[in-house]
């Protein structure tokens, strides 16, 4: 098992649509690709951050993500 943690930084004013598209058709995809979503955090102050763990089964998958 392999868990992988992401941040994503936005440019100023892109961050309300990053966000959507991850909610909308990135993280629905995950499963396919045979990644498990754990959790997704978003900061407590308003920087725009976007922070997701992953797991993934083995190296092939997490090669995919």
């Amino acid at each position: 098992m392999i868990c992988k943690i992401r941040l994503y930084e936005p440019p100023a004013g892109k961050a309300e649509g990053m966000r959507e598209r991850f909610k909308a058709p990135v993280a629905p995809r995950l499963a396919r690709h045979g990644i498990e979503l754990i959790g997704v955090f978003e900061p407590t102050k308003n920087d725009g951050n976007l922070t997701y763990i992953s797991r993934f089964h083995g190296k092939e998958q997490r090669g995919k993500g």
